[in-house]
C-alpha cells in the first residue's frame, strides 16, 4: 500500500512540474529568466540556470510536442542564453558548471547554430580546460562536459588536448 501511495505522489509531483513548465512557457517567462543569467548576484544567477535546466529537461521529456520544445529553446537562444552560459563556464562553481554544460548539451543537440555559437565563444577550449586542470574530482561535471564535447567538436579539439 505504501508503494502505491508513494508512486501516486510521485506521479502527481511530475504532473505538477509539467504544468508549471507549460505555464512558464505560455506566460513568455523564458526570456526574462534567461536574462537573469546576467545578474551579478550569484544566488539569482544560479536559480536562473537551475530553472532553465528544469525547463529544458521538462520539455525534452515530452516527445509528443517537439514544436513547443523548440520554441522554448529558441527563446533561450534569442535572448543570449548560449553566449552567457558559455561565459559562465569560467565561474569557479562546480554545481553551476555542471548544470550549464547539460543545458548547453540539450540546446546544441541537433542545432548547428548553437554549436557554432559555442565554438565561436571558445566553449570547447573552456570545456577542455575544465577536464584537464579544473575540478577533475567532480564526476558529474566531467560526465556532462564529456557529453557536450562529443561528436562534431572532437575533431576541432585536437589542437587543445595535451596528452
Amino acid at each position: 500500500m505504501t508503494n502505491c501511495t508513494s508512486t501516486g505522489a510521485t506521479k502527481q509531483q511530475l504532473d505538477n512540474q509539467m504544468i508549471a513548465c507549460h505555464k512558464i512557457v505560455e506566460a513568455q517567462g523564458v526570456p526574462p529568466i534567461t536574462q537573469l543569467l546576467m545578474c551579478t548576484l550569484d544566488r539569482i544567477r544560479f536559480n536562473a540556470v537551475a530553472t532553465i535546466h528544469s525547463l529544458l529537461l521538462c520539455i525534452d521529456s515530452q516527445k509528443q510536442n517537439p514544436q513547443a520544445a523548440e520554441i522554448t529553446k529558441n527563446q533561450i537562444r534569442e535572448t543570449g542564453g548560449i553566449e552567457t552560459m558559455v561565459e559562465l563556464l569560467k565561474e569557479d562553481n562546480v554545481k553551476l558548471m555542471t548544470i550549464l554544460t547539460d543545458c548547453l548539451r540539450i540546446l546544441a543537440t541537433k542545432n548547428q547554430p548553437t554549436k557554432d555559437t559555442i565554438l565561436a565563444r571558445q566553449g570547447p577550449q573552456i570545456l577542455v580546460e575544465i577536464m584537464q586542470s579544473r575540478h577533475q574530482e567532480y564526476k558529474n561535471l566531467i560526465v556532462m562536459t564529456t557529453k557536450l564535447l562529443r561528436g562534431k567538436y572532437f575533431q576541432l579539439l585536437t589542437p587543445f588536448i595535451k596528452l
